[in-house]
């Protein structure tokens, strides 16, 4: 990363993976700065999210408050997906999500896609349609992100044990979620699991 910096001081994946890691370290000051040079650069609605949680880290309410709204008006035109997983992940606009997600579904129908399609469902209410969905995605693909989603569709429908089997796996790589997903997952783990809190 740092090498790709020197060569590419506005490469905007190095820059917001550094930033997440500054962010993970606690520095959210160093996270804000390098989020935001990323931001100017790669205007998907992820690395918005990214900034955004390190404005609220870093206290800086207002500036967080201003980029959630520039995400949910511009989020589209960058990233679609990701719109609809920040949408689905604020409980904001779910018919919205879903449009988005499906409309997603007919140039991409990847794991990540079909992850991003059983959050709108779950964030809709529809959560025998997110079962399916996030099983379609977790034969497709793996991660933190399809683990805390399958973890929440699970506790959502009343099945406390997969619930926590998801949750569990998805905690073992939460450094990769962001960090409103930590929280999401913490507050999850601790409703199913009160000792762990």
């Amino acid at each position: 990363m740092a090498r790709s910096l020197d060569a590419q001081p506005d490469h905007a994946p190095s820059l917001a993976l550094r930033g997440a890691i500054a962010l993970e370290r606690g520095d959210a000051r160093a996270a804000v700065a390098d989020l935001e040079r990323a931001a100017a650069i790669d205007r998907s609605a992820m690395t918005a999210w990214a900034l955004r949680d390190a404005l609220a880290a870093a206290g800086e309410h207002d500036a967080a408050d201003q980029v959630h709204r520039s995400i949910v008006a511009e989020g589209a035109r960058a990233d679609a997906r990701s719109l609809a997983l920040y949408l689905a992940s604020e409980r904001i606009a779910p018919d919205r999500a879903l449009a988005l997600v499906r409309d997603e579904l007919a140039v991409r129908s990847d794991a990540l896609t079909l992850d991003a399609l059983a959050w709108a469902q779950a964030a809709a209410g529809a959560s025998d349609s997110a079962q399916i969905s996030i099983e379609r995605a977790l034969a497709a693909g793996a991660g933190a992100r399809l683990y805390y989603h399958a973890g929440s569709i699970a506790e959502s429908r009343g099945d406390a044990q997969a619930a926590l089997e998801w949750l569990d796996k998805a905690y073992q790589h939460k450094h990769t979620l962001l960090p409103s997903e930590k929280a999401g997952l913490f507050d999850s783990l601790c409703r199913l699991e009160a000792a762990r809190c």
